[in-house]
């Protein structure tokens, strides 16, 4: 097994999965480039003086509060019985400016926004344990709660990259445009003398917006099982959810969002859903799957393919992000 790593606190593993195409040997000229620094956000979360819940934040894409309730799991059903209770009678939805996150309260449906809501924020799930008082950890795990509305969604309406992309708009940040994410992507291929679309990947997003923490490629693998063990308790003490995941070989690449369910790590993507957490199996959507699972069929199909295969994981760097707001 012959394997390149970096692992640092500057860096993280990534790698591209499930049948997003890439150009003829695009994947080939970009796999050896060292990848920079990506980013990441989404999850919910609890303000510990006000016990409120973070819903999303409002965008060009999300521009109102009712936008961000219609999206959400938990509120969809009862928006406009939040919106018009009494509790959020009065309240200036029409003046909330974009890149605001808003908030409810779950036991009196109160809605609320500005940043007297972000101070020292703790998870809502007992598993995830980031540091919250770190700009880039809250962007995680923002990041996650924003991409997990498009569960059950048909690949055909969002492949897997779409996905990270919707996910990162909704944090607030331009993807499109001459100021956005996708122009700057584009340029940086051009001067590198690729492909316009070489870095439109998940290790593109991640090098652009944020840290790469994990990067690893395998050039001979033998053993598919093992080396998926190996991996996931060689990242577990670097990897927080929210972060970005790419796999690459050659000529695919796939990309998605590292979560936890029941103290098992797992990743939402969008694609075949052969690993589901689920019941529904085998379908082609946005779902949750679990993770070493994924790792494992990645590596397995490098190995039929005679193709080495690299794997990044990175987490979303507010700095970095600030010149797309």
């Amino acid at each position: 097994m012959e394997l390149h790593q970096i692992i640092s606190n500057n860096e993280t593993v990534s790698v591209s999965k499930k049948w997003h195409t890439a150009p003829e040997s695009l994947f080939s000229e970009i796999l050896n480039k060292k990848i920079k620094n990506p980013d990441i956000t989404g999850a919910s979360v609890k303000s510990e003086d006000t016990a409120s819940v973070a819903i999303g934040t409002i965008t060009r894409d999300m521009p109102t509060v009712s936008h961000l309730l219609v999206k959400h799991p938990q509120y969809q059903k009862d928006c406009w019985h939040i919106i018009h209770a009494k509790t959020n009678q009065n309240k200036p939805f029409d003046k909330i400016k974009a890149g605001e996150t808003i908030y409810i309260h779950p036991a009196t449906s109160e809605i609320t926004w500005g940043k007297k809501q972000a101070p020292k924020q703790s998870l809502v799930a007992g598993a995830r344990n980031p540091d919250l008082d770190k700009p880039d950890e809250i962007l995680s795990i923002r990041l996650l709660d924003a991409v997990k509305p498009y569960i059950g969604t048909s690949y055909k309406k969002i492949d897997c990259y779409e996905l990270v992309v919707k996910g990162i708009k909704s944090l607030g940040y331009k993807y499109y445009g001459q100021e956005g994410i996708k122009n700057s992507l584009t340029k940086m291929a051009v001067r590198d003398r690729l492909p316009a679309n070489a870095y439109l990947t998940g290790e593109g997003l991640t090098e652009k917006t944020g840290k790469i923490m994990v990067s690893k490629s395998y050039g001979k693998i033998d053993n598919p099982a093992q080396i998926a063990r190996e991996f996931i308790h060689e990242i577990k003490p670097l990897v927080k959810e929210g972060y970005i995941l790419s796999f690459s070989t050659l000529k695919k690449g796939h990309t998605g969002i590292i979560s936890k369910r029941e103290n098992q790590w797992t990743f939402i993507n969008s694609g075949f859903m052969d690993n589901s957490v689920r019941q529904n199996v085998n379908t082609n959507e946005v779902g949750e799957e679990f993770l070493m699972d994924e790792i494992e069929n990645w590596l397995t199909l490098a190995k039929k393919r005679k193709e080495p295969l690299k794997i990044t994981i990175g987490t979303l760097d507010k700095k970095k992000l600030e010149m797309f707001m």
